[in-house]
């Protein structure tokens, strides 16, 4: 924790507390996280993911421009192409939110400047 613990505010608390985030910082497989995606058009967001125990990913976009972005990224940077007949179910992990289940594709929700949007994806049947 690079702060002092004694004067956080409420929203470096929420982040550090966040039981979601912890599993994934602390998840027994131990594999590193990769760079899944830098845009041409917005070269300071930034796309990692991570394997899991157990089959799910991890997602973290990072927004480290001084602009607004309407990020997205691609299945297939993570292994899951179109004939895969795959498809992952997300939840937002800040938010606490499941936000249903996309196919080949998934667009992020506005992200303001400097921060970020983590997801804990399940890959499931497409349909």
């Amino acid at each position: 924790i690079g702060c002092d613990i004694r004067n956080m505010d409420e929203a470096t608390k929420k982040i550090l507390l966040n039981k979601e985030i912890l599993a994934i910082n602390q998840d027994e497989a131990y594999r590193q996280p990769f760079n899944c995606g830098n845009h041409w058009w917005a070269t300071d967001v930034k796309v990692w993911a991570r394997f899991l125990e157990g089959g799910d990913i991890a997602i973290g976009i990072f927004n480290l421009s001084d602009n607004g972005a309407d990020p997205f990224f691609s299945f297939d940077t993570l292994g899951i192409n179109r004939s895969s007949g795959k498809a992952l179910e997300i939840r937002d992990i800040i938010e606490h939110k499941d936000l249903g289940v996309y196919k080949d594709v998934f667009r992020t929700d506005y992200i303001q400047p400097h921060t970020c949007k983590m997801y804990r994806c399940k890959v499931v049947d497409a349909k």
